[in-house]
């Protein structure tokens, strides 16, 4: 609260002081606009919702400061999370008459209604009714199935039950190895059981001076503990692949001496295969001298006195046991390291041949060329809703959000804020659409005919030295899916939102906006979700790359849903201060979880606490909400 002091203080002296200026920070500060309060999440779910608990409850929120609030049904297709079915049903006459209801009596005490258009999380199965409806909204998925032998060879190959035929290739596999000798490898002790347990391991060399610089690069499952020279450098220990998927770096240039010096490292697994992996990277440059973890290491069971010194008698240990360099099962590719492992694209194929003619009725029959080959036919099959399809998307909007518009057209913008969208599920990266003439024109080159890219690493550019790589093959596809699924849903979304002045927020899977898992759920993360005018995140999340893509697509707001699960007992005082590093970092509007209309039942202890007048801090809750304003 001083903190807020202050910053009233400071509006309050600038605005005396430039009293000539259009705009009195003071007088904003006194009379901020009611669209920055709290946003909670009101669940219209438990016990039946009847008109007048709606009037009451709306009018407790009015006196805690709240004027902004989300009608979300928990339970609209049936019991749910220990919910019974919500009464009345989503979309239902009675439902959209109470929605009215409240819309009514929220503009009579200033309060804002957002709508929850359940397309995410506890779902009402609106994608699901928009395919029973209009089966050619339906997507497919690409499939395949191979066989490698050793041609000449006749290889018959069957579609699937229920799968489509689309393609068949013939290659041979590209089995050129790479050396790969500058590059660390996984070590470890070669007779150490799986399971918990330490292996100290040494590396010794000379230096005829100390380099400018020294850096260490250094990951291991599930835990080290590095010495140079007897000293400690550091540490870290974690159980999932979240620590050795990543090598930590240390400066160790104070550490080192001219003459002898050695590495020390403590390595601990907890559970399955362990793996230790060191770069030692001295000077930089072209002059810089790379000591790669090999059979160079010294490995023991236990320790001794001085063990970490370069003085020590490791002539007793035995030599290290070389697992191989990532990226490597079970730990794929390692961030961080100064030679990052060659990007793994598959297996190796060469001399592609399109062999779709071979195809009868779903049955591949083909002579596999001289050598090793592998033969692959192609399939697709019935998938979920087809988000790359504009006619689809355009139905999809038209159950919430068009009926919103024909009953409330005259409240959007005004009595209604916005929406709110939470877990939007994952985007389809096929479709038919990527199979016909607009993928085609926009790519330059048609994709059933690549096929083999899309699984496989094809290293001759399909014998075209000016066709498409790999990677671009894939690039590509992603995009054009990314832009097709833009073009069916998300900018027509966003579009209906910004012609009716109105904000869509959001809080998706990939919460971090990590690159990697919103690839895999949303194809582009910030090129997808940059249609909305809050994106933003859980409190398991980050709050600063949505920041970013507001910030990059001008974007009014940044969402921040929170406290989830955070218990009854969380206070106000705890709150705020658990909020304000995401306010810090970008957050300006708080999305509280959450408000309920009943706690029947044993629903409400699925995700406690109830941040509204069942607290006996709600007395004092104008206070937080107005501090946010």
């Amino acid at each position: 609260m001083t903190h807020l002091c202050c910053c009233l203080l400071f509006a309050a002296g600038l605005g005396a002081a430039q009293d000539d200026q259009t705009v009195d920070i003071a007088t904003a500060f006194r009379e901020a606009p009611r669209d920055f309060s709290p946003v909670p999440i009101w669940w219209w779910s438990g016990d039946r919702v009847e008109k007048d608990r709606i009037r009451r409850q709306l009018e407790r929120m009015a006196e805690g400061g709240i004027y902004n609030v989300i009608v979300l049904n928990l339970a609209p297709s049936g019991p749910l999370y220990g919910s019974a079915a919500d009464d009345p049903p989503f979309l239902t006459e009675q439902w959209w008459d109470l929605f009215g209801d409240a819309l009514a009596e929220a503009k009579r005490l200033g309060i804002r209604m957002w709508f929850y258009d359940q397309l995410g999380f506890s779902g009402a199965g609106l994608q699901a009714r928009v395919v029973r409806d209009n089966p050619e909204f339906r997507g497919i998925t690409l499939h395949r199935v191979l066989k490698d032998v050793e041609g000449p060879a006749e290889v018959v190959l069957e579609t699937p039950p229920g799968g489509e035929a689309l393609a068949a290739f013939t290659a041979l596999l590209d089995t050129t190895k790479k050396d790969q000798s500058d590059r660390a490898n996984w070590i470890w002790d070669k007779d150490a059981p799986d399971g918990t347990l330490k292996r100290h391991f040494r590396r010794s060399f000379d230096l005829d001076a100390v380099p400018e610089k020294a850096r260490i690069h250094i990951t291991c499952d599930n835990g080290y503990v590095l010495f140079v020279n007897g000293d400690k450098v550091g540490e870290e220990s974690t159980y999932d692949e979240s620590g050795w998927r990543h090598a930590e770096t240390y400066d160790v240039t104070a550490q080192l001496r001219a003459g002898r010096n050695t590495v020390a490292v403590i390595a601990e697994n907890l559970g399955g295969a362990g793996g230790l992996l060191v770069e030692i990277l001295l000077g930089e440059g072209d002059g810089q001298q790379r000591i790669m973890s090999d059979a160079a290491y010294r490995v023991s069971e236990t320790d001794a006195p001085g063990w970490e010194s370069p003085d020590f008698d490791d002539s007793g240990w035995k030599s290290a046991h070389v697992i191989g360099p990532p990226p490597r099962a079970p730990w794929g590719a390692v961030h961080g390291l100064s030679l990052g492992a060659e990007p793994s694209l598959g297996t190796k194929i060469r001399r592609v041949r399109n062999v779709s003619d071979a195809i009868v009725d779903g049955v591949l029959r083909v002579q596999a060329p001289l050598g090793k080959a592998r033969v692959q036919l192609f399939y697709t099959l019935p998938g979920g809703f087809d988000y790359q399809n504009p006619e689809a998307g355009a139905a999809l909007l038209d159950i919430v959000h068009g009926e919103m518009e024909r009953r409330f057209g005259d409240e959007l913008g005004k009595g209604i804020a916005g929406s709110f969208q939470d877990e939007f599920p994952a985007l389809p990266r096929f479709s038919r659409r990527m199979l016909g003439y607009e993928f085609m024109q926009r790519a330059g080159f048609d994709l059933k005919d690549y096929l083999p890219a899309l699984f496989d690493d094809v290293t001759d550019q399909f014998g075209d030295p000016q066709g498409p790589t790999t990677i671009q093959v894939r690039c590509d596809a992603a995009d054009i899916a990314a832009a097709f699924c833009e073009e069916a849903f998300f900018i027509p979304l966003f579009e209906w939102h910004e012609r009716h002045g109105m904000i869509c927020g959001y809080d998706q899977t990939v919460r971090n906006a990590d690159p990697i898992r919103g690839e895999q759920y949303y194809i582009n993360y910030f090129k997808t979700m940059r249609h909305y005018g809050a994106p933003g995140n859980d409190m398991d999340g980050d709050i600063k790359p949505h920041q970013s893509i507001a910030d990059l697509y001008g974007r009014p707001r940044v969402w921040m849903e929170a406290f989830h699960s955070s218990g009854w007992g969380q206070t106000i005082e705890e709150t705020a201060a658990l909020l304000h590093p995401w306010v810090l970092f970008g957050a300006t509007l708080f999305n509280p979880h959450a408000i309920y209309y009943s706690i029947h039942g044993s629903y409400w202890e699925w995700a406690p606490p109830d941040t509204g007048w069942r607290q006996p801090y709600f007395a004092h809750y104008k206070g937080f909400a107005l501090s946010l304003i």
